[in-house]
Parts: C-alpha cells; structure tokens; sequence
C-alpha cells in the first residue's frame, strides 16, 4: 500500500525504507511452521513444480521488492537443507510476485 510518505508523494513501506537508505529483514517468514501443510494449490502453483509449502514461503518473501533478507529458525539440518535448496532457483520475477495478489 502506497501510505508512507516520502519525495516522490505516498509509497509503499518498502520503497520509503529503500529511499530512506535502510536495509530491510523480514522476520518469521516461516509463521513458526503455521503455513506448512496450509498452502492452497492454486497458490503452490504460482510456486513451480517440486517445491516444499516452507520453499514456496521462503520464495515469496526473498522476492518481496526492497527485502534484503529473511530470518528462519531451523532446528534441524534437513530444514537447513531443504531451506538452502533454493539457492538453485533464481527470486520470483516481479511480475509474477505481484500475480500472488491476483
């Protein structure tokens, strides 16, 4: 939503943090393990074949425009594993960041 104010009139949080010089985290992409086993598979499409609910989390919230990174919590090496396979697989395309909201 375009509610900061900023140079250029209102702009998104995102965008005013970016003009402002400020690196962005996201914290929780994961809602402590809530949006595992809960992605609709219309939404999971949008995603690309294979990936696990926690990659598609991961995937959205490392594409967000502005985000530098995101904090995840893993507890065991297969989380770690699983996490750190995307390394292979390039952020969404803004376009098809924005067609998540669609």
């Amino acid at each position: 939503r375009a509610n900061q104010a900023s140079a250029a009139g209102l702009v998104g949080l995102l965008a005013a943090a970016a003009e402002a010089g400020l690196t962005v985290l996201a914290s929780a992409p994961l809602l402590q393990g809530s949006v595992l086993g809960r992605l609709p598979q219309a939404l999971r499409a949008r995603f690309g074949p294979g990936l696990t609910d926690a990659q598609c989390a991961l995937q959205f919230v490392r594409s967000a425009p502005g985000l530098t990174a995101a904090l995840a919590g893993m507890s065991r090496t297969e989380h770690v594993e699983e996490n750190m396979d995307l390394i292979r697989i390039p952020p969404m395309p803004l376009a098809d960041f924005q067609a998540v909201f669609t």
